[in-house]
């Protein structure tokens, strides 16, 4: 059963939700309702009588009000988003729709405007967009800071780092700046050294404690130094560099080829995997220290272990980001992955390469991957 309802009633709940107006044919206004008193803070006689441009604000262009009066003139209701000016000169927003009214001749007679206040919309909008705009200037500011940072710690290990024959590496980081370290450096063509160490976390903070270990190891394999004596002074110089319950997991090696010697210390890595030529594992050299930053230096251990190759071989050394790699099903690589890559022993470094990779997919890894592959047959 349908009820009759009274317009005025009708009208009555429109004044009391909209901000209403209604204008003769020429746009001034002959009626305006108490909320639209009360939003532009001008009095009922300061409007009635005037034009809309009372309220301009002048944030809009013209082609704005022009568009607006097009839809208008030719009898059409335009919508849209309008900011207007109060009497105090502050600005404010509403949602508009203005209604063409014609007569029974299809000539305009009336405007309606019925309005809604959107200003803490579009003030919550506006601060939403400052915020993204500070967050995209934050980014960039640290992008570039990154780069920076990036390109100084390339430079440093580029200087401190010596290609070496026999001995190939690759890196993969997580993040623009890796936290694992791979380098290699000749001492008068008697030994090679190679120094992998990874740092607790990746990105910056953790090569932030590399620079220092980066130094000791360029400045004494150069001249010669054992690794015992290297790795010992790299934990004096990490100790007091790092927050407590962080640290720096290192493996280095130094390569005799006259006397088919190889002395390694491993403290904190993955075990270095001694292969033949054949792919099979012959030996497991595993960590038998604590990582560096973690023990003072009187309590520190610095002895090394030392074993003689007979056959030709070779030594691969890792990071724990290779075991770690997962594919988008969340298995990841895996100990048994590199033992699996590995057999046969047809070109190891560039096979490990590319099975962690084709692993990975188009997964990004989620820690630094490192390996080296040192061959040992001279």
């Amino acid at each position: 059963m349908y009820k009759y309802i009274n317009p005025v009633t009708l009208g009555a709940a429109l004044d009391e939700h909209a901000i209403v107006s209604i204008t003769d044919a020429a746009g001034n206004i002959i009626y305006a309702n108490q909320k639209f008193v009360d939003i532009s803070g001008f009095t009922m006689p300061e409007l009635l009588g005037k034009n809309h441009r009372i309220i301009k604000s002048g944030v809009h262009p013209s082609t704005f009000y022009k568009q607006m009066w097009d839809t208008l003139l030719s009898g059409k209701t335009w919508q849209g988003e309008v900011c207007n000016r109060r009497k105090n000169g502050e600005l404010y927003w509403v949602r508009a729709s203005i209604f063409s009214i014609l007569d029974e001749n299809g000539l305009l007679q009336r405007f309606i405007s019925i309005r809604t206040d959107i200003t803490e919309t579009k003030m919550a909008e506006a601060r939403l967009q400052a915020t993204n705009t500070e967050l995209e200037s934050y980014r960039q500011d640290s992008e570039y800071e990154m780069d920076i940072a990036r390109n100084l710690m390339e430079h440093m290990i580029k200087k401190s780092s010596a290609e070496v024959k026999d001995i190939e590496i690759w890196i993969k980081a997580a993040t623009k700046i890796s936290g694992d370290l791979l380098i290699t450096q000749n001492y008068k063509n008697e030994r090679s050294y190679i120094l992998l160490a990874d740092a607790m976390g990746h990105g910056l903070p953790a090569a932030l404690p590399l620079i220092p270990i980066e130094q000791v190891f360029a400045a004494m394999a150069q001249e010669g130094f054992t690794v015992s004596a290297i790795v010992r002074e790299m934990n004096a110089k990490t100790n007091g560099l790092i927050q407590q319950g962080n640290f720096v997991a290192v493996t280095m090696l130094s390569i005799d080829y006259a006397n088919r010697l190889v002395e390694i210390w491993n403290g904190g890595n993955p075990p270095a995997l001694l292969f033949n030529r054949t792919g099979e594992i012959i030996r497991k050299l595993a960590s038998s220290h604590l990582a560096l930053g973690i023990l003072k230096d009187d309590a520190f251990d610095s002895a090394t272990e030392l074993f003689r190759w007979e056959n030709n071989c070779w030594l691969t050394v890792y990071s724990d980001g290779l075991i770690d790699a997962q594919d988008v099903h969340d298995v990841s690589f895996g100990e048994v992955g590199i033992i699996d890559t590995l057999l046969g022993g047809n070109n190891p470094h560039l096979s490990l390469k590319n099975a962690v990779l084709t692993h990975l997919g188009e997964r990004d890894a989620h820690d630094d991957i490192s390996i080296a592959t040192i061959s040992l047959y001279r």
